[in-house]
């Protein structure tokens, strides 16, 4: 994860299907600290995506209103799961 949390194109290519599969395995399962750590997981991605590839106009606010629901308060009630 720490490759993918720079802009390093290489990295996020080489690296980003592993990291959905074992997010798609995981998500909203195991302890807490399981689900922290996926969730953390998400986040870098979605921060890595947004540093490498070149968005602009309305899709760079949806993709930075989608970051911001990610890290709300709401998603970080890790005792539900959804």
């Amino acid at each position: 994860m720490l490759m993918m949390s720079f802009n390093d194109r290489l990295d996020l290519v080489v690296n980003l299907p592993g990291v959905l599969h074992v997010v798609t395995l995981l998500a909203g399962t195991g302890p807490m600290v399981l689900r922290a750590s996926v969730h953390g997981m998400v986040v870098n991605v979605a921060q890595s995506l947004c540093t490498t590839l070149d968005i602009q106009g309305e899709t760079l606010r949806a993709v930075r209103t989608q970051l911001t629901e990610m890290t709300s308060t709401k998603v970080w009630r890790l005792d539900v799961v959804a």
